[in-house]
């Protein structure tokens, strides 16, 4: 009995550690007909781009974020979806301090993780579930 409450405990760990998310991994865009921010660092700097997810910083200092639903070459359109529904925001170029976009990279190598870990988990799980393993 002592076994089977070390066992679900243990099993109980894993699972919240393989399902806790990571931190979103963001990189600098820019508005296509603008120049690129980061160009003057040496960065590189990727467009913005419909269905990004993204996130900015206005020159008052105000924070935005949501999906781009429209991009022109001197604005974005940023998309949340909330009670009313859909509300856009169209944000100007020249009110952009910084843009970044959301790495989808950073999403599928948290979803390795998460598989391999479940893995594992299932593995020990097994073994520890078996009475002996060689014994006749």
């Amino acid at each position: 009995m002592l076994v089977r409450g070390r066992l679900s405990r243990f099993a109980l760990a894993v699972i919240l550690v393989a399902s806790a998310t990571g931190c979103a991994t963001y990189r600098t865009a820019h508005v296509p007909g603008s120049p690129r921010p980061a160009a003057d660092q040496g960065l590189s700097a990727d467009a913005i781009y419909v269905g990004a997810s993204a996130r900015a910083v206005l020159r008052n200092g105000e924070k935005i974020s949501g999906n781009v639903t429209a991009v022109t070459d001197s604005s974005v359109t940023f998309g949340r979806i909330g009670n009313d529904g859909l509300s856009e925001r169209v944000v100007a170029a020249s009110d952009l301090e910084a843009l970044e976009i959301e790495d989808q990279a950073g999403a599928v190598s948290q979803s390795i993780t998460k598989f391999a870990v479940g893995a594992m988990a299932l593995a020990g799980l097994f073994l520890l579930m078996r009475p002996s393993l060689g014994s006749n």
